[in-house]
C-alpha cells in the first residue's frame, strides 16, 4: 500500500494517469458506438475509474492535524 500512498502524493502522475484512463476509455466506447458495439459497460467502467481515484484520497490524503480546543 506505500507505493500507492507514493502515487497518490505525486499529484501530477496520479492526475495524468487518471485522464489517459478516462480519455482511453472514452476513445475505445466511441469506436465501438461506431462499429455498432455494445457499449453499455463503459459507463460502469468510467464510474470505477473514478471511484479508485476517489477512496485513494479518502485513504491517503494528508489529514490535517486538529486543533485543541479550548475547553470552557
Amino acid at each position: 500500500m506505500k507505493l500507492l500512498q507514493k502515487f497518490y502524493a505525486d499529484f501530477q502522475t496520479r492526475d495524468e494517469v487518471k485522464s489517459y484512463l478516462l480519455l482511453q476509455l472514452k476513445d475505445t466506447a466511441g469506436n465501438k458506438a461506431l462499429q455498432g458495439e455494445d457499449t453499455k459497460g463503459f459507463k460502469e467502467a468510467k464510474e470505477c475509474i473514478e471511484t479508485c481515484f476517489r477512496d485513494m484520497e479518502h485513504k491517503y490524503k494528508e489529514k490535517e492535524p486538529r486543533k485543541p480546543t479550548s475547553a470552557r
